[in-house]
């Protein structure tokens, strides 16, 4: 994912995307500080991507004056939802005192694998599925089936949950990458 194409997503949905996103991203840092024993490693990875995308629909619902999903607006909300964790990812890794030298979209891949990998496989996994997935010219189940290898190589989690994983991942690159 490139600063263009970044660039012509602002254009498209503007300031409240990146609103959402902020205010998600500021609520999961929040929680996470005060409620550090009952806000799991799970619900850290995952809030502000679901709860992003939730956000959404309702600003698109209040907006529209009518409820409805709209496949515009769940595009703007899973790109909202991905930008959130992103930042959350960055703050994170800031906060340990970790620099951050890779793809955005390395970088969320990283956010998503790091409640299913060890610690230290988890930036090397993400950098070999941004690199699998950006080079992919297989069918879409070719691909499934070799994220789902690359995770079961540094993954002790059930087979359902690296699946849900792997898909998971690979649809959301490939609409950051639209």
């Amino acid at each position: 994912m490139d600063f263009v194409i970044i660039k012509d997503f602002l254009l498209s949905y503007s300031l409240p995307t990146v609103i959402i996103a902020l205010s998600v991203s500021a609520a999961n840092m929040i929680l996470s500080a005060f409620l550090q024993d009952k806000f799991t490693k799970e619900l850290k990875g995952y809030f502000p991507f679901f709860v992003s995308i939730l956000v959404y629909l309702v600003y698109d619902a209040v907006t529209l004056g009518e409820i409805i999903v709209r496949e515009e607006a769940l595009y703007a909300g899973v790109i909202s939802g991905s930008f959130s964790a992103l930042i959350c990812s960055a703050a994170n890794k800031l906060a340990r005192g970790q620099s951050i030298g890779f793809t955005p979209t390395t970088f969320l891949i990283e956010g998503l694998l790091k409640n299913y990998i060890d610690k230290d496989k988890v930036t090397k996994t993400a950098l070999t599925l941004d690199n699998l997935i950006a080079q992919n010219n297989d069918d879409d189940e070719t691909l499934i089936i070799k994220v789902v290898e690359q995770l079961k190589l540094c993954s002790s989690a059930p087979d359902s949950e690296i699946t849900k994983v792997a898909y998971l991942i690979i649809e959301t690159v490939k609409s950051l990458n639209q």
